[in-house]
């Protein structure tokens, strides 16, 4: 690399220097002050994310209702675990029941404050709770969410026809208007702003109610076809990540034993620990001058903004999808290494970031010690949602990605929102946050200080108020990876593998 560690001098600047810092403060505080400001605005969630609520809720109540209540042999022992089983399900149902209620009023207070929806495939938020409250046999909280109703579409008044309470047989009037509900409901053009679940779910309840047990064969037939994928893709999900989040949990009480065990006067506490990977050490920065990397992280900032921009004022049938985020993210980061590698007397400045060429870990091996930081993450991260929820980060948040799926984007739009989210991101943030910003913060400040800025800034970024605490954790956690191995691989690792798992259980509940 052709960086002389004893070169201290400053950039070589047109114009004041005070302008070049004035100018990176504002590239940067100005998009993500309007952001965060319009975050912080409390403002009520969107349909997409009251429909992504209460997808997920829905397969919630799928994969309980299949383990508590699968019946097994017919045994004295089986009977006792089917009656405990359903106990448990029972009780479980009071839970399901006030979750309800709280997302419906939020969906109240979401329709308080937005316009009524104008097309067919987007139901007021309300609408999608008591629909769920259906699908999922609530019937008695779903009439009484009704009666709140001002004007309730026609479709939900037709699938209210399945939790009326009838007469024992039904009156003739009552027959004749479940016949009606039940054609009503057949038509392809029933409930399309209901998820796939939850209309074929009311759909089979009108049929068997009004007697055609044809038609619900045939939609109970769609349901377990698609509800054996679903489920075991939701149960495989979940028990990978209970196994990984146990391995992290005994890992960390093992190596905290071992620490507190180790005699005193034999070296650092976590010596051994840190001795598997050659670290970061006292490497200088790729340019000593601090202005580098702020304005590299200014460029990344304006050019994700402008290409949105640039995507917004074009011609198109539809909203942006994955394309335009993956654009979005490419843009970013070329503008950013743009900018650095104009600035930085490092060539290239990717080596002294520690990706290629700049460390003695390789992507291999870096890779082992990624794997075993995201199991240790796992267990990190529970307190951290927990307070995040005791602060008020639990209520459901607008998000684009979400909005994106829950519209049922075409396969090479999600291809292109995968490609952007568990690749493109995690390498251009990794690259700014820790290769570049980091490293000179850490060269100024000492590592703690410098974990702490770039943590709160990766937080921030995201402009997601409510969810600050897990957000910088994660910042927290990449950092001291970085740290520990010495390479950036290790960080853009976890970090791909963080995205990716959460991209697929957004993924499996906005499409299931």
């Amino acid at each position: 690399m052709n960086h002389d560690p004893a070169d201290n001098a400053r950039l070589l600047l047109p114009g004041p220097r005070t302008l070049w810092w004035t100018v990176a403060a504002l590239a940067i505080c100005l998009p993500l002050g309007l952001l965060l400001a319009r975050g912080m605005a409390d403002q009520p969630p969107t349909a997409a994310a009251i429909d992504f609520e209460t997808r997920k809720l829905n397969l919630v109540w799928r994969l309980t209702r299949a383990t508590l209540l699968t019946e097994p042999g017919g045994t004295s022992s089986a009977a006792e675990s089917r009656q405990a089983g359903r106990k448990l399900y029972e009780e479980t149902r009071l839970g399901h029941q006030e979750a309800i209620k709280q997302l419906y009023e939020r969906a109240l207070e979401s329709e308080a404050t937005t316009a009524k929806p104008v097309s067919p495939r987007t139901a007021n938020a309300t609408e999608l709770v008591i629909a769920h409250a259906l699908a999922t046999e609530q019937d008695k909280l779903a009439r009484e969410l009704f009666a709140r109703q001002d004007n309730p579409s026609a479709d939900l008044r037709v699938a209210m026809s399945s939790a009326t309470e009838l007469a024992d047989p039904p009156t003739p009037e009552q027959k004749r208007k479940l016949l009606a509900a039940s054609e009503t409901a057949a038509s392809s053009r029933y409930g399309e702003a209901w998820s796939p679940f939850t209309r074929d779910r009311i759909r089979a309840r009108l049929h068997i109610t009004a007697g055609r047990l044809d038609r619900s064969r045939e939609v109970h037939g769609r349901l377990h076809a698609s509800e054996d994928t679903v489920l075991s893709i939701a149960r495989t999900l979940w028990l990978a990540l209970l196994f990984a989040g146990l391995f992290g949990l005994f890992s960390c009480v093992a190596i905290a034993v071992r620490a507190l065990a180790r005699p005193a006067g034999s070296g650092p506490r976590l010596g051994w620990l840190r001795a598997r990977y050659p670290g970061l050490g006292n490497q200088k920065a790729y340019h000593p001058d601090l202005l580098v990397p702020v304005l590299g992280f200014a460029s990344w900032l304006v050019g994700y903004l402008l290409a949105g921009t640039l995507v917004s004022l074009m011609p198109a049938a539809r909203a942006p999808g994955g394309l335009a985020v993956l654009f979005q993210s490419t843009a970013g980061v070329m503008l950013a290494w743009a900018v650095i590698s104009a600035f930085s007397r490092v060539d290239p400045p990717i080596d002294a970031a520690r990706f290629l060429g700049g460390s003695e870990v390789g992507a291999w091996r870096a890779s082992t010690a990624s794997l075993w930081s995201y199991c240790a993450l796992l267990p990190l991260m529970l307190p951290a949602i927990l307070i995040s929820q005791a602060l008020g980060g639990g209520e459901p948040e607008g998000h684009p990605v979400v909005e994106m799926l829950i519209d049922g984007p075409e396969a090479i739009q999600l291809a292109a929102l995968g490609l952007a989210v568990v690749v493109v991101t995690p390498i251009g943030e990794e690259l700014l946050f820790r290769g570049f910003l980091y490293r000179a913060l850490r060269q100024r400040l000492g590592v703690g200080r410098a974990l702490a800025i770039t943590s709160a800034l990766f937080a921030l970024l995201h402009m997601a108020p409510t969810q600050l605490v897990p957000y910088a954790m994660l910042g927290l956690v990449f950092g001291l990876v970085f740290e520990w191995v010495g390479s950036l691989w290790a960080a853009i690792i976890l970090h791909g593998l963080w995205n990716a798992v959460v991209f697929a259980g957004i993924v499996l509940v906005a499409l299931s």
